[in-house]
């Protein structure tokens, strides 16, 4: 039996390369929407999905909202139930 190696994901919608827990942070713009996600989780999908190490622009700076997830085997792509 393989055991899936899983990792939790910050996902929120604001301003903000480091945090403050000193974990390297990613950004997507989604002006259609305007907002921003940043997240400290990356893989080979969210980068083809646009995200880009760095922080959001500073016009974003409230949060809408944080989404903890849980990502295994470094394919975000795949939902887990």
């Amino acid at each position: 039996m393989k055991l899936a190696s899983c990792f939790a994901l910050l996902v929120a919608a604001t301003t903000a390369t480091v945090n403050a827990q000193h974990q390297v942070v990613w950004y997507q713009e989604a002006k259609e929407e305007s907002v921003c996600y940043e997240q400290t989780y990356i893989d080979e999908h969210f980068k083809e999905q646009g995200f880009r190490p760095g922080h959001c622009d500073e016009r974003y700076n409230v949060v809408l909202s944080h989404d903890n997830e849980v990502i295994c085997d470094h394919h975000s792509e795949e939902n887990i139930k």
